[in-house]
């Protein structure tokens, strides 16, 4: 079928986290309009469906990658497949979160930050080829939109692992560890976010004031979380 194709995987995953993202913005509005006729169960239905769709993108995106890295595609490719699945992990930890699963968000939150940072190799290794090429001191540099990626998916992934070190069930230590690792990955994204705000350039097409918010969101959002 379409998934067992290298471009049909691609446009399989992208149709579904279109989809996704319709639906989601499609029950907001809805929430917005009428909070009180959405009932329980129009909820869990709601969180169903995502679950399903992100559940086939990331899978889709998966098998792309590896028809693209099996037929030799270059790095371009490759690292916008990996970009793209990380994007749709990062939608399925979101759901996972709705639902309560904070262990499966974890999971899916963590797949997503190791899959942004490969996308950043991958790119990083196609700039430095064609700088190979080129006359002149010219230095690779990574691209801001991956920079912002890689700090959304660190700051979601301190989002969930602070959650998770609430629960008083689990072992003292244990809750202690997640904190830990929490605050490292809420550095680790603002730390990010900030390279991507030095590296904006509006010449070059940057939108310089929207990566600042997202930057000074980032350090507002991990600053509450560590203290919560």
């Amino acid at each position: 079928g379409l998934v067992g194709e290298r471009k049909g995987c691609l446009l399989f995953a992208a149709a579904s986290a279109n989809l996704l993202e319709v639906k989601r913005e499609s029950s907001r509005l809805a929430e917005l309009a009428a909070p009180t006729r959405l009932t329980t169960t129009d909820r869990a239905a709601e969180t169903e469906a995502r679950r399903l769709l992100t559940s086939q993108a990331c899978e889709a995106l998966a098998q792309g990658f590896g028809h693209a890295q099996s037929a030799g595609a270059a790095e371009e490719e490759l690292s916008h497949l990996a970009e793209m699945h990380a994007s749709s992990l990062q939608l399925a930890g979101e759901a996972a979160e709705e639902r309560g699963d904070l262990t499966s968000a974890d999971a899916c939150m963590s797949e997503a930050v190791e899959r942004m940072q490969h996308a950043t190799r991958l790119c990083m290794q196609g700039l430095e080829q064609e700088v190979a090429h080129t006359e002149g001191p010219v230095a690779a540099e990574t691209p801001v939109d991956l920079l912002c990626a890689q700090g959304d998916a660190h700051v979601a992934l301190a989002r969930v692992r602070f959650a998770r070190s609430r629960d008083e069930s689990l072992p003292a230590l244990q809750r202690a560890e997640l904190q830990r690792a929490a605050r490292a990955a809420g550095r680790a994204g603002v730390q990010l976010l900030s390279q991507a705000t030095g590296l904006c350039d509006s010449d070059k097409g940057d939108d310089l004031p929207g990566v600042v918010e997202q930057w000074a969101r980032a350090i507002w959002e991990v600053a509450d979380l560590a203290s919560g």
